[in-house]
């Protein structure tokens, strides 16, 4: 682990992942929070419908293979081709959330399953 300095590698990733989410919420005009170390970063969509948001967000990033949500925690697995994957995607799923912000699409429409429960809990 020291050779290999593991923790300057996540920890810059997690910093350009960071600037990712900075720049596509700007890009889009989709409020964002964001928290955390660079490690182990999050973000909260600002709003009345975060959680529809965050619901699309990991439906549409697992129908393309990435098993993801709102937030990251990054390890020596993650590299520039997987941000970079994970940057376009995340594009196209802020310019849907983007319209729906502006009426122009409703969130409910293209949603496939139920809204993510907040807190987790049992369900039995």
């Amino acid at each position: 682990m020291e050779r290999d300095s593991s923790w300057v590698r996540i920890t810059n990733l997690g910093n350009k992942l960071i600037t990712i989410w900075k720049k596509i919420s700007k890009r889009y005009k989709v409020k964002i929070e964001i928290n955390g170390l660079p490690a182990l970063a999050k973000f909260s969509f600002v709003g009345q419908k975060s959680q529809e948001y965050k619901t699309y967000l990991t439906q549409e990033m697992l129908k393309k293979g990435f098993l993801a949500a709102n937030g990251v925690y990054m390890s020596t697995a993650h590299n520039e081709k997987i941000l970079k994957k994970y940057e376009n995607l995340l594009d196209e799923i802020f310019f849907m959330i983007s319209k729906c912000q502006k009426g122009n699409e409703k969130i409910e429409n293209i949603l496939l399953s139920p809204v993510s429960r907040i807190p987790f809990s049992r369900l039995n």
